[in-house]
């Protein structure tokens, strides 16, 4: 059985103007053209988010980690590791720093060590910095037995080491 179809002939799209485009959206709120509205109880964020990681890390290491976004704090650990390579006689001091704002931040915190696993098991690559300072990071209680999960991972032959641990607990 052969089929055939019909060839499908489309207009030629109109050409657009650039400007045209831009003084259609303008400045003027009478445009026509903004943003719909918020729903009831949701705030305009005033947040600007800062791709520079230097800034970023600059507050971390000044103690302001509260004013590191979450898709910050995702740019920071996805570029940590090239920073440390650029940064090497700081890298151990933001990492530290790093896992103190995570003391109080639970979010990071799982981050942190859900990239450790990913890391440990060849998975992902992570800022080495990180993975040596953990020792700095102030576990709260089950926290100690991610902790020490992890430090079980990172041993080459792992299994029966966890295997006991998961017995014990």
């Amino acid at each position: 059985m052969n089929i055939q179809f019909r060839k499908l002939h489309l207009p030629q799209l109109p050409k657009v103007d650039a400007d045209a485009l831009v003084e259609l959206a303008g400045d003027k709120q009478d445009s026509g053209l903004n943003p719909p509205a918020l729903p009831n109880g949701v705030t305009k964020s005033k947040t600007i988010f800062r791709s520079n990681l230097d800034e970023i890390i600059w507050d971390i290491e000044n103690g302001n980690a509260q004013n590191v976004t979450l898709l910050e704090w995702i740019h920071c650990l996805f570029y940590k590791q090239k920073w440390d390579s650029e940064n090497i006689d700081r890298s151990e001091v933001t990492s530290i720093a790093i896992w103190k704002a995570a003391e109080q931040n639970t979010w990071l915190k799982q981050r942190l060590f859900w990239n450790l696993v990913l890391y440990h098991g060849g998975k992902i690559n992570f800022a080495e910095s990180l993975s040596k300072t953990i020792s700095f990071y102030i576990p709260q209680n089950l926290d100690i037995k991610k902790i020490k999960v992890i430090r079980i991972l990172k041993k080459i032959n792992f299994i029966n080491e966890l295997g006991n641990f998961c017995y014990q607990e």
